[in-house]
């Protein structure tokens, strides 16, 4: 073979050798074209890198158009994926916090208000004059506990008026818890619901009952001070609390105090002097008072109560005995008729003046007007019976006397316990 030849035949087997270059960098061109015709998303439905699944592509924004979404869109790309968990998270909140600003406003119009009320009755809750009765009702009852649930489930509600509240307040003064009524004073204020007359009062009374007489006055200009003119409950109140404590003289300023307010005094207020006198020794001014009542006005039964203990304890049984009589609806109309609280007062006062077979006409008395005993009256009537026939240790003493251990104090005795009681009498007073 000649050098000529053999150099052509050499070039021409390395060209089309595999590996040479150019073959190489030939065949790989033709298969990088080859690719990129079978990908393409025409053929093969594939999404461009540019474009998110799911979504049209947002072709970006020249340099003269809007550089920021608005609003609207803002809102809608939002919960997108693309963007950060804790960026999603402050926008639900601010959008919820929005949304419950706008509610609070459309409560406050009264927009919902009876879409509410609907609702308290579907769910139980009551308001206004059914509440105060189911309220009145659970404490008569004791239930102190539903008590409790009844009120708070009123308050969340918004249905618990002044009313309520005040009557809260009684009740838990009533049970002597003094610094609970004193801490739903407060938590009304703290409500938006501003103390009346009648809170007011309440707490006078309360403070009063419990000698803290200090409070009471506070609690007296502090309503004042406020521009809530007292009434005449308010007066009452605070003669009868000064007139328990001995403060007599203090009882008279306030009842001519409210006289030159223009308050008129009323059954209960002639009351409250007539006891406070009866305790002071002074009973011309407790008999004088109550011949003022029945010229000026109609005494209830605990007028005449009042004035029994006043008599029997200042010893004028003459006059007690006249009033006793006197005091007969029968004759006068306008007279109530006897309770058991006033059988309960004549007893009393005939046994503290050994009056005993006075006492046993009483108890015939009240027989024959078919007036029922109480826990109360039992007590009283065994003692006085008892203690005149000087057997105080008589075990049957503590059957009648349980009442001073019991809340039964006003309960009227069952037929069982009434023949029992009638018989426990009949063998004493033998």
């Amino acid at each position: 073979m000649t050098p000529l030849i053999r150099r052509t035949w050499a070039t021409h087997a390395l060209s089309t050798h595999p590996f040479h270059h150019s073959s190489f960098l030939h065949q790989h061109n033709k298969t990088k074209s080859s690719n990129k015709t079978e990908t393409h998303p025409k053929e093969k439905g594939q999404i461009p890198s540019h474009v998110h699944r799911g979504r049209k592509s947002v072709p970006r924004q020249s340099e003269e158009g809007p550089k920021r979404q608005t609003r609207k869109e803002d809102s809608t790309n939002r919960e997108d994926t693309q963007y950060p968990l804790s960026m999603r998270l402050r926008y639900k909140e601010r959008v919820d916090r929005s949304r419950e600003a706008q509610e609070a406003i459309e409560e406050r119009s009264g927009i919902r208000q009876r879409e509410r009320r609907v609702q308290r009755e579907g769910e139980g809750v009551l308001e206004g004059k059914r509440l105060t009765f189911k309220l009145k009702e659970l404490m008569q009852q004791k239930k102190f506990q539903e008590v409790e649930h009844l009120f708070r489930d009123a308050c969340r509600a918004g249905t618990a008026g002044i009313f309520h509240w005040n009557q809260m307040i009684h009740f838990l003064g009533k049970k002597r818890h003094i610094q609970r009524s004193i801490e739903l004073y407060e938590e009304m204020q703290s409500r938006g619901i501003q103390p009346d007359v009648t809170t007011f009062t309440t707490l006078i009374s309360i403070f009063g009952k419990n000698g803290d007489m200090q409070r009471s006055i506070k609690s007296f200009e502090e309503m004042q001070s406020r521009g809530i003119q007292p009434d005449v409950t308010t007066f009452n109140t605070l003669i009868d609390i000064f007139g328990k404590s001995g403060d007599i003289q203090r009882s008279i300023e306030l009842y001519e105090e409210m006289q030159s307010r223009g308050i008129q005094p009323d059954v209960t207020t002639f009351t409250t002097l007539i006891e406070a006198f009866g305790r002071g020794n002074k009973i011309e001014q407790s008999l004088k008072l109550f011949e003022e009542v029945r010229e000026r006005l109609t005494p209830e039964n605990v007028t005449l109560s009042t004035i029994l203990d006043a008599c029997g304890h200042n010893g004028e049984m003459t006059k007690a005995y006249s009033i006793w009589k006197e005091w007969d609806n029968k004759l006068d109309s306008s007279l109530p008729p006897k309770n058991i609280n006033n059988f309960t007062s004549m007893i009393e006062a005939c046994g503290r003046n050994h009056h005993v077979s006075q006492a046993y006409l009483v108890f015939d008395e009240m027989e024959s007007e078919g007036v029922q005993p109480n826990w109360k009256f039992c007590s009283t009537f065994a003692t006085v019976v008892l203690v005149h026939n000087g057997l105080v240790e008589y075990q049957g003493i503590k059957k009648w006397k349980r009442y001073n251990n019991t809340e039964k104090v006003e309960d009227v005795l069952s037929s069982e316990e009434l023949e029992e009681f009638k018989l426990f009498i009949s063998k004493l007073r033998r």
